[in-house]
């Protein structure tokens, strides 16, 4: 029974993230490199992608692929400061949803961030060593839920809370 009343207030707060997040509704799937090729790129997660482009990357990188819809089409992906194209081929997706959004602030500490739309979200304590470094004009992703963040030129991940509106 706390089992469900749980994953019923998990779904209201998604349903509350959901209503007031303007960002653009993206897939998204954060992984490692496990290998590469010249026009293939293996994740360890299991996944298969094509290159538009041949690309050097290094095994055991981070890397975040997003888009509308993983499975189909050209997403974007990101790793080691680097942006380029690709295509899903094979494999597991584990994809996540979000909402692409801009950050507009961060307090000095990293305790709070402010994101577009007057969207604000307390850093857990554990994770401000990471999000004191976030600077404004720069992309994250919010997950559905409203729990996790990435930092898009680095690629960190915070886990947040939604501070109450007044």
């Amino acid at each position: 029974m706390l089992k469900r009343l749980s994953l019923l207030g998990a779904l209201f707060f998604s349903a509350a993230i959901l209503s007031q997040t303007p960002g653009e509704p993206v897939q998204y799937l954060l992984s490692q490199i496990n290998g590469s090729s010249a026009n293939q790129l293996a994740l360890t997660d299991g996944s298969l992608w094509r290159l538009t482009a041949p690309r050097a990357l290094a095994r055991g990188s981070a890397i975040l692929i997003s888009g509308r819809n993983l499975r189909t089409g050209n997403v974007q992906a990101l790793s080691g400061g680097f942006q380029f194209d690709l295509s899903y081929q094979d494999g597991q997706l584990p994809a996540q949803q979000g909402y692409k959004l801009q950050l507009i602030a961060s307090q000095q500490d990293g305790k709070q961030l402010l994101l577009e739309n007057n969207i604000r979200l307390w850093v857990l304590d554990a994770d401000r060593l990471e999000s004191r470094h976030f600077r404004g004009t720069a992309e994250v992703i919010l997950s559905a839920d409203g729990q996790q963040l990435i930092y898009l030129p680095n690629l960190k991940k915070v886990q947040v809370r939604q501070v109450a509106a007044p």
